[in-house]
């Protein structure tokens, strides 16, 4: 048989390995050290502080990656390197034993540690690892040629010793592997049974057909999945076993145990002694690792990753709190001269279009004050969103123009948000800037949504959606289903809408996107307006306007308050209606067409009190302010509605 090891297999004493939200957890306190070793100790004691009271930061560890690596680059792998020790356990033993009797024929393994070949080294089993794709054709053309030389460990991940050949980012794992991995790991499947062991099944939740597990049941005789006793198996696995049928088997078990006695069966004795656990021990060597890595960040590349991983985990504000300490208090002006400085200035520009109009709404605290206020500098900044938006090309940072264009469109400036998105794509698609393209998209479906542009909007959406998959570009995928799901619904197109909201609900519940899930709430209340189901919708869009106000996310906040109304109107609701009117008074931003049109419609077609002629004219003087050419046609049509209804009741009073 060969063993398919995952990260349980390491996590057994004595060799403790934390496991991956741990490791996640390090990686966040070492930066929130360093973000104080750059500012002051008060701020880093209030960060640390944020972060325990926070608790878990609900981001997936492979998610993290991405958006480390995209910071960081290649420089990120070698935090990964603290994965590793000396120390092997019982499972590695036994796993080298059966090799070593010839039971086990070859391991495949996801981690990233070298105990499985300290283990062969230890029981004096000959062996090769393959981690580079140059490797796996090797391996590939000796399993053409008959059996490897050596016992093959196979690091389809990559190797700790070998930060080059390390793969983690989800981008990474959903691009797939090489070619000449799969054609490997097929020859083996093909000859061997499979033992799953300390391997949840996980990566099969985005990959059906990882690592080619799924064709593999066409021509492998079964294999065996060790199930932790009293775990729930993953419905990826129990699909994987429907393909097998007959020729596979679920058991029950603990690590190292289980191992250690299907060794003993096949005669292969594995010295076991009690082990102690050091994953406290384990988690203080990864934490020194991860401190060790933050070290080399320069201040604004610290604060940069910090913010990125907060606030992918939902921890917006400690996010804001830490972009408005640096900027106001220690922010030095040789900061301006770094690369990282746009990026700096991107996410101070679009945290203010999520959480207010100034700087100063991002203020911590009065209790916090005293950590960071001894210098007495004056503390009030009026800069907005558009402010730093605006700055960041001038910093040979462009990756800020698609924000900069929702924040024109919400400002008011809607024909130039229009301008910005259409160049931005164009620029993205001669020069073949996929991932420009698809971040361009993102920013279009906001503008697009407050300007009508639906036809166009919807192609371009359409076409980045399947560049994101394409990629493997999972958080950007989730979030643009929440605008397809909209384009899709006043399309019509009611059945895709459907698909792609469950699709982006499963990507953003995986990934803990709890604001994108949101947004797909909001939109599917939309779509289902659109198919007639307005009662229904109106708790959707309710729940994602409740989540909004209470996280503080004021764009779209709006959003959900718009579509809100638009659902109580449909259903003739007038608490609903009411509620609506109550969230918008609290500000209606590039919506004040849309918002006013409404408020006509309800008057022409239920005869509200309110004034219907009054809210077209406001309709009308804000899409002609804004350049809203959807808006300004829409408006003359209500208009002539109205005047018909008008004339109407003219001639019914003289009758």
């Amino acid at each position: 048989m060969i063993v398919f090891a995952g990260a349980g297999v390491s996590m057994v004493a004595p060799t403790s390995l934390p496991g991956r939200s741990d490791f996640v957890a390090a990686v966040l306190r070492a930066l929130a050290e360093q973000v104080g070793a750059y500012t002051s100790e008060g701020t880093g004691r209030y960060l640390l502080r944020e972060l325990a009271v926070c608790g878990p930061i609900a981001v997936s560890p492979d998610y993290m990656a991405d958006i480390i690596a995209e910071e960081e680059g290649e420089n990120y792998f070698r935090v990964l390197q603290a994965l590793d020790t000396e120390e092997t356990n019982a499972c590695h033993r036994a796993i080298a034993a059966m090799a070593r009797g010839g039971t086990v024929r070859a391991v495949v393994t996801t981690n990233f540690d070298r105990l499985l070949e300290r283990a062969c080294e230890q029981a004096g089993v000959a062996y090769r690892a393959y981690a580079s794709p140059e490797d796996f054709d090797e391996l590939r053309m000796n399993l053409e040629a008959g059996e490897p030389p050596a016992f093959p460990i196979v690091k389809v991940h990559g190797t700790a010793d070998a930060p080059q050949t390390m793969v983690d980012t989800l981008s990474q794992r959903l691009a797939g592997r090489p070619q000449s991995l799969e054609a490997a790991l097929s020859a083996l499947y093909a000859r061997h049974h499979i033992l799953f062991a300390g391997f949840s099944g996980a990566d099969l939740d985005y990959d059906s057909n990882y690592l080619g597990l799924r064709a593999a049941a066409v021509q492998n005789e079964g294999f065996t999945f060790l199930a932790r006793r009293g775990s729930p198996v993953r419905p990826s696995i129990l699909e994987l076993r429907s393909l097998w049928g007959n020729h596979s088997v679920i058991e029950e078990g603990e690590l190292p145990g289980w191992l250690v006695e299907h060794a003993g069966k096949s005669g292969a004795n594995v010295h076991s002694p009690s082990a102690e656990d050091k994953l406290h021990e384990r988690q203080e060597q990864v934490l020194a690792h991860a401190r060790q890595w933050a070290q080399h960040l320069g201040m604004l590349q610290a604060v940069n990753i910090f913010v990125s991983l907060l606030r992918a985990g939902g921890k917006d504000r400690l996010a804001g709190h830490v972009l408005y300490i640096v900027w106001t208090h220690y922010r030095r002006s040789e900061d301006s001269d770094k690369p990282a400085y746009g990026r700096f200035n991107h996410h101070l520009g679009r945290m203010l279009l999520d959480y207010g109009e100034t700087l100063e709404s991002l203020r911590p605290s009065t209790s916090f004050r005293q950590v960071w206020s001894s210098d007495g500098r004056d503390l009030v900044n009026e800069q907005t969103a558009l402010d730093f938006l605006a700055r960041t090309p001038d910093s040979g940072y462009y990756d800020s123009l698609p924000d900069l264009a929702v924040c024109y469109a919400l400002f008011g400036a809607t024909k130039k948000a229009l301008d910005v998105v259409q160049a931005l794509l164009r620029s993205a698609a001669e020069h073949s800037d996929l991932r420009r393209y698809v971040i361009g998209a993102l920013a279009g479906g906001a503008v697009w949504s407050i300007a009508g542009v639906w036809s166009e909007g919807l192609e371009h959406l359409e076409r980045a959606y399947r560049l994101a998959t394409h990629m493997g570009h999972e958080p950007s995928r989730a979030r643009l289903c929440a605008h397809l799901v909209r384009f899709l619904g006043w399309k019509e197109r009611h059945e895709e809408a459907a698909a792609r909201y469950e699709e982006g609900l499963r990507i953003a519940g995986r990934l803990g996107m709890r604001a994108t899930q949101s947004e797909l709430s909001t939109a599917w209340a939309s779509a289902l307006v659109e198919q007639g189901r307005a009662p229904e919708a109106l708790p959707l869009s309710g729940a994602a306007y409740d989540y909004f106000h209470e996280t503080g996310r004021l764009a779209m906040q709006t959003r959900a308050a718009l579509d809100h109304l638009k659902a109580a109107i449909e259903a003739g609701n007038q608490e609903g209606f009411d509620r609506a009117l109550a969230w918008l008074a609290e500000g209606e931003r590039g919506y004040t067409p849309h918002v006013a049109l409404l408020r006509a419609e309800a008057s022409v077609r239920f005869g509200t009190t309110i004034d219907a002629r009054q809210e077209l004219d406001r309709a009308l003087s804000a899409a002609e302010g804004t350049g809203n050419e959807w808006a300004l046609l829409t408006a003359r049509d209500w208009e002539q509605v109205l005047a018909e209804r008008e004339q109407r009741e003219r001639a019914g009073q003289r009758s």
